[in-house]
């Protein structure tokens, strides 16, 4: 019957046979295949899941990448320059929160330089020539400062985007005390997934993190103390507020000349600003 039937419809009989099982199921007359609905939420389900995987393969191939900060242009070609072979270019820009038209815009200045980015291109130079002699072990500040005694008057924070641009910024450090928190593995693997090196202060040394217990200690007596909780999220939300609302943006500090430490640190960048590089003048004294 479904043989003969199969021949006047043009298809192969076990086609045939397939669609009258899949009504069967969709009717709910038998139980031992998915529905239609059930097979399309599954293919569903299983896309979801490996775009899943692939967004999370790209952020650990792109762990040096910090999310939510302003992107460097130049990391963020190189990065995909290095990662689109592996997963193309659009799933790296969704996952990265960068639109097409800004990454190609990117790409096409690099090609087609202007002369402030012809002028980074001959700071980078000088930049690693400081950075290679010294070793590896220069940061910004000395990079900066060397480039002042070459001569070179340049901005400290034109510095650290150009080094950061070019892997010479060095890696994310978290420092901490050896608390069980810290010496765990799995928070140790938590900070290897995110490209962060894990640093520890020696055992006994009360000096080693006196500044972030001096904080921990005035959070307390400011805020944890003289309240209470009902729930564990109104605490977080309470501690969230007077760090990010209160303690760096408001609260003042004798050490800091009465400035809040978000002050102190906007006026310490001001005081770093320099003009664009100009030429040594003969005697190198400015």
């Amino acid at each position: 019957m479904i043989r003969r039937l199969a021949e006047q419809l043009g298809v192969h009989h076990e086609a045939l046979r397939n669609w009258i099982r899949q009504d069967e199921a969709d009717r709910g007359e038998r139980n031992d295949r998915p529905t239609t609905s059930e097979s399309e939420e599954l293919c569903r389900l299983r896309r979801e899941n490996a775009e899943l995987k692939r967004a999370n393969e790209i952020l650990k191939a792109a762990s040096a990448f910090r999310l939510g900060t302003r992107p460097d242009p130049a990391t963020v070609v190189k990065l995909v320059t290095r990662l689109r072979g592996r997963f193309g270019v659009e799933p790296i820009l969704r996952v990265l929160g960068i639109a097409s038209s800004t990454y190609y815009g990117w790409v096409q200045r690099q090609a087609n330089p202007a002369p402030r980015q012809r002028q980074d291109k001959e700071l980078v130079a000088e930049i690693v020539d400081i950075h290679t002699t010294s070793g590896g072990t220069y940061g910004s500040p000395r990079v900066h400062a060397t480039l002042r005694r070459r001569g070179i008057r340049v901005s400290r924070k034109r510095v650290e985007r150009l080094m950061r641009g070019h892997e010479r910024d060095g890696q994310l450090i978290h420092h901490s005390d050896r608390g069980s928190t810290y010496t765990s593995i799995r928070f140790a693997q938590r900070l290897a997934d995110n490209g962060i090196l894990p640093s520890m202060g020696s055992v006994g040394d009360s000096y080693d993190n006196a500044l972030m217990e001096n904080f921990f200690s005035t959070l307390k007596i400011e805020l944890v103390y003289r309240n209470s909780w009902r729930t564990r999220d109104e605490a977080e939300n309470a501690i969230f507020s007077y760090i990010d609302a209160w303690y760096n943006t408001q609260r003042i500090q004798k050490e800091l000349g009465w400035l809040s430490p978000d002050e102190y640190e906007a006026a310490w960048h001001t005081d770093q600003l320099e003009p664009s590089i100009i030429p040594a003048s003969p005697t190198g004294a400015r």
